[in-house]
């Protein structure tokens, strides 16, 4: 086993609070599953399969914010599908997220996981996009 640390910033970045439902609030921190995720990004593990790359490469992970501009919150336009009538169905809600956050994220995995990481990081050779949680475009 083996740590890293690396700092990521975004220009907006939103991880919804998992008790909220009608108002999208958003956590300071990526939690461990956003991590997960921003890892697999980088080597290109499928969202279904995330739960199996952390537990085969003993991935712990953790975050600290350093800096951010604010907390903002807008009104944003759902539309879920309803299967049952066959349409869209337009809600607004408010949708809360952070301005320019800054991170630095730690990890501690397999040594031959992190060398690969570190590599990726430093030639930004990712094979899927990484971004701040729920992508939401305004």
């Amino acid at each position: 086993m083996r740590p890293h640390v690396f700092s990521i910033s975004f220009f907006t970045a939103h991880f919804k609070r998992h008790e909220t439902k009608k108002f999208r609030s958003s956590y300071f921190l990526p939690p461990p599953t956003v991590i997960w995720g921003i890892i697999g990004a980088i080597f290109g593990v499928e969202r279904g399969k995330l739960e199996e790359f952390a537990e085969e490469n003993n991935l712990i992970v953790g975050a600290e914010l350093c800096d951010f501009k604010g907390l903002a919150t807008e009104k944003a336009t759902l539309m879920p599908w309803d299967n049952g009538n066959r349409m869209f169905i337009k809600t607004v809600e408010d949708f809360e997220f952070l301005i320019e956050p800054h991170y630095r994220i730690g990890i501690c995995a397999k040594k031959e996981l992190i060398k690969e990481l570190k590599e990726r990081i430093e030639k930004k050779n990712f094979k899927f996009d990484i971004y701040g949680g729920s992508l939401i475009v305004f």
